[in-house]
């Protein structure tokens, strides 16, 4: 278990039930600390979202699927990445999986809820002569003979290199 008693990653108006789920990570599940202040800034971040309506994560009874996607556009318009969404929304599902564990709701708000599509990216392809620079690379590196490209036993039938 890691020692966070140095510095809280909360502000000191989190809400109880962060505060709860925060020491859940910490202690019951031996999260980073790393890892442990990722999940506060987005759960946080989330919570400073709820503000404007009225709303907090300290009555997590009270949040709906509609202010969980309200968020999502929120960020979406503020341009953040559909990685980083992912995660937020991951440590929301995390949040209201430990409320619906300690009986503060009794229906998840994230269910349904799909993380955004990424991007998928394609490993960029070699032309022609990209791809004899490549292998030229490799001879030079590979000198001397066969060894490299025969795993190592001198090319040779069997193990001794011998061939016959």
């Amino acid at each position: 278990m890691q020692d966070h008693s140095s510095s809280s990653p909360l502000p000191p108006a989190a809400p109880e039930s962060v505060e709860m789920f925060l020491a859940h990570l910490d202690l019951e599940k031996g999260y980073s600390r790393a890892t442990v202040e990722a999940y506060a800034l987005d759960v946080m971040q989330f919570e400073e979202s709820l503000s404007r309506s009225n709303l907090s994560l300290a009555a997590p009874q009270n949040i709906g699927r509609r202010q969980i996607q309200a968020w999502l556009a929120d960020l979406h318009r503020q341009k953040t990445g559909k990685s980083s969404m992912g995660r937020k929304l991951s440590a929301l599902r995390s949040f209201f999986r430990f409320c619906a564990r300690m009986r503060m709701i009794s229906v998840l708000p994230t269910e349904g809820l799909s993380n955004p599509k990424t991007e998928k990216r394609h490993p960029k392809l070699l032309n022609v002569d990209q791809a004899f620079a490549l292998l030229d690379v490799k001879k030079k590196k590979a000198a001397p003979g066969r060894a490299a490209l025969c795993g190592g036993r001198g090319g040779g039938a069997g193990a001794g290199g011998g061939g016959g």
